[in-house]
């Protein structure tokens, strides 16, 4: 549906926010107090890679975190920023907002805007608070885009130059210090990437038990090279969600296989999804290896019987379990899916019994399991790592909040 009203518009959902503002400020619609521009995309045969001509943002793909990342230029711009204005994906993927660095051609995916009332930073900074606003306000059918008549209605918290460019500072020291906080997570995680990588690798080419295997003076000649169908048994049988519909029976989808750790993530149960098609049913102990995009390495083991999509195949393991879940978790399952399948899209049946698979006796697999969940037990501290990363979103988002009400104060910062 169109929107039709050319009155002021509140961006946050408080509609108290409207009354907190300290007295000094105003309230003003951006559309009063700026220069609106809306990008036009250049003719296509004008764009080139040469960077001696104009800058082209596009949208958002073009746009970096804070100033654009620009790839593709145009020998003739249509509407053109200049440097400091702020650019605002308004097209497809929207809200996401730079700062030009330079003067740029505008695409259809963005807008321009320039004020002398407002720093640009602050206005930067007021965009990412109220970035589901622009969601709210976006119309369309195949793509959903902001027009600059809804643009320009938005109501802009507005105090003093000064106190915003004090603002602007206070808000960057702290995004400063929790962006090193989320470095110091990033960093570790990768490193733990690294680590259980390497383990596995270490694992089934023998060198992870090269020392117990001399304790217990065992030669490692009694390594066997097994098909995948002779160490497991794969169902593909479907069955019919009609007479279980109604029962709340947990539903797995490839979705809630966390990609290359093997975590089971939130998920729904049958009698929610609605569901009409077929799917497979799970045993607990069974493994579950979703099928499609197998680069990603969606593997687990289920701790419960249910039923799942048909896009994740529920694996019977005649051994060890645990043994055969790490296989599928390293890369040398991996490679052996890339010789039997080079696209790499989805895994038949077929591909997967196939399979070739590293196996020791029973006795070096379950001292190869052993070793391993000691190196994935810190998967856990990885976990709340990553929820400490939700943590500095949440906290991000309260600071801009007490900045657009004058609340922000040095303790909000040392926190």
């Amino acid at each position: 549906m169109k929107r039709v009203s050319n009155e002021p518009d509140f961006p946050v959902n408080n509609k108290d926010f409207f009354n907190q503002i300290p007295s000094s400020w105003k309230w003003a619609s951006l559309g009063d107090i700026s220069e609106i521009t809306i990008g036009k995309s250049p003719e296509g045969c004008y764009t080139t890679d040469d960077s001696s001509y104009t800058g082209l943002i596009g949208g958002a793909s073009d746009m970096g975190n804070v100033c654009p990342v620009i790839t593709r230029y145009t020998k003739k711009p249509v509407y053109l920023c200049q440097k400091n204005d702020v650019i605002l994906a308004i097209r497809a993927t929207i809200g996401r907002v730079n700062i030009a660095d330079d003067s740029y051609c505008l695409g259809r995916g963005v807008a321009s805007i320039r004020s002398e009332k407002i720093d640009s930073r602050f206005l930067m900074y007021y965009f990412q608070y109220a970035k589901e606003y622009f969601v709210n306000i976006a119309t369309g059918i195949t793509f959903m885009q902001i027009s600059k008549r809804d643009l320009s209605r938005m109501l802009i918290p507005l105090p003093p130059l000064e106190e915003q460019v004090r603002i602007v500072r206070k808000v960057a020291d702290a995004f400063g210090k929790l962006e090193q906080a989320s470095e110091i997570v990033e960093q570790a995680k990768k490193e733990y990437e690294d680590m259980r990588s390497y383990f596995l690798k270490q694992a089934f080419s023998g060198k992870l038990t090269e020392a117990w295997r001399k304790e217990q003076e065992i030669d490692r000649g009694g390594w066997k090279k097994k098909r995948f169908e002779e160490v497991a048994s794969v169902n593909t049988t479907i069955i019919n969600s009609e007479n279980l519909r109604h029962e709340e029976i947990p539903y797995i989808t490839p979705g809630n296989i966390e990609k290359n750790t093997g975590k089971l993530l939130a998920y729904g149960n049958l009698k929610d999804k609605n569901l009409n098609g077929g799917m497979h049913s799970f045993s607990k102990n069974e493994i579950l290896y979703a099928r499609r995009n197998p680069e990603f390495s969606r593997v687990t083991i289920a701790s419960f019987s249910g039923v799942c999509s048909p896009e994740i195949f529920t694996i019977q393991v005649k051994g060890n379990v645990r043994y055969l879940y790490y296989y599928m978790l390293s890369d040398y399952f991996l490679k052996q899916l890339l010789r039997v399948n080079p696209s790499l899209e989805r895994v038949n049946k077929e591909q997967l019994k196939r399979i070739e698979v590293e196996m020791p006796d029973s006795e070096e697999q379950e001292k190869i399991v052993q070793l391993l969940d000691s190196v994935f037990v810190k998967e856990k501290e990885i976990y709340e790592l990553m929820n400490v990363m939700e943590d500095i979103e949440k906290i991000k988002e309260s600071i801009l909040a007490k900045a657009f009400q004058g609340k922000l104060t040095e303790v909000d910062i040392e926190r």
